[in-house]
């Protein structure tokens, strides 16, 4: 699976200051961390290592790695002690991790069997605080939403844990009434109370028969009112100071259909 040139420092060379009762094959740790030294007395060195038939990743120094880690373009979980079934600072792989995320038998975290795959550290930490169903999915157009916005020179929106819930919410709902009324004839902006808190607010909506999040934006892109919703400047509502923008992204599957809802608005 994880295959490369296994770099070794010798154990004369090491910053870790280990001992020379040390003993080959055999886990070792200090005030900052564990590592293993090999048959060789030598330590693997930013690298994946199969001990015993789990993998482990080992940081510049030697150190084992704990915990959710990008690595090669996709997330793993190292096992931080709180899944009994894994050594420690193993990679966990056919589960899910502590925070609930699925974890494939490469040991990659995957959302509906699909690996997820992001640049840089930004789609896990969107996806870590969204709570709910789906969270790669809304990270996923979460952040296209932004590349977008990036590729057109505007600012950046910020993720609203309430508009996440809220947008959620909303996806569900059009499952139900695909408008932007809600099911009990109620306007969409009445979802979870979110005016108490944000004003110029707005949404968008579309339903599909694939899971493709880059279909999902393309749509949006290719309707003008959407468009110009996606691409709002911050003083984009009249009377209205410029301020940051933030945005909420839901994403619920019904009977062969993909819903997608975002919603957007400024802090009061």
């Amino acid at each position: 699976m994880k295959k490369g040139i296994f770099v070794l420092a010798t154990v004369l060379s090491m910053s870790m200051g280990l001992s020379m009762a040390s003993y080959a094959g055999s886990w070792e740790h200090d005030s900052k961390g564990w590592w293993y030294l090999t048959d060789e007395y030598k330590y693997p060195v930013s690298q994946w290592k199969n001990i015993k038939d789990n993998w482990y990743y080992f940081n510049s120094r030697g150190y084992a790695l704990i915990g959710w880690q990008w690595l090669d373009g996709k997330a793993y979980f190292f096992n931080d002690g709180s899944n009994k079934s894994f050594p420690y600072a193993a990679m966990l792989k056919n589960t899910k991790s502590p925070d609930g995320y699925d974890l494939n038998g490469e040991g990659a975290w995957t959302q509906n069997g699909v690996v997820m795959t992001k640049s840089g550290q930004a789609g896990l930490a969107v996806a870590q605080v969204i709570g709910g169903e789906n969270p790669g999915e809304r990270a996923d157009l979460f952040l296209r939403l932004n590349e977008y916005r990036r590729s057109k020179g505007l600012p950046e929106m910020v993720v609203s844990n309430e508009l996440m819930a809220a947008a959620q919410l909303r996806a569900g709902e059009s499952a139900v009434s695909f408008a932007h009324t809600r099911p009990d004839g109620q306007d969409f902006y009445t979802v979870s109370n979110i005016t108490d808190h944000y004003v110029g607010v707005s949404e968008i909506l579309t339903m599909d028969n694939t899971s493709s999040t880059e279909i999902k934006i393309t749509s949006f892109k290719n309707s003008p009112k959407h468009n110009e919703l996606m691409l709002q400047s911050e003083n984009f509502i009249e009377n209205l100071p410029a301020s940051t923008i933030y945005a909420g992204v839901g994403y619920y599957y019904s009977n062969g259909y993909y819903y997608v809802a975002m919603l957007f608005g400024h802090q009061k």
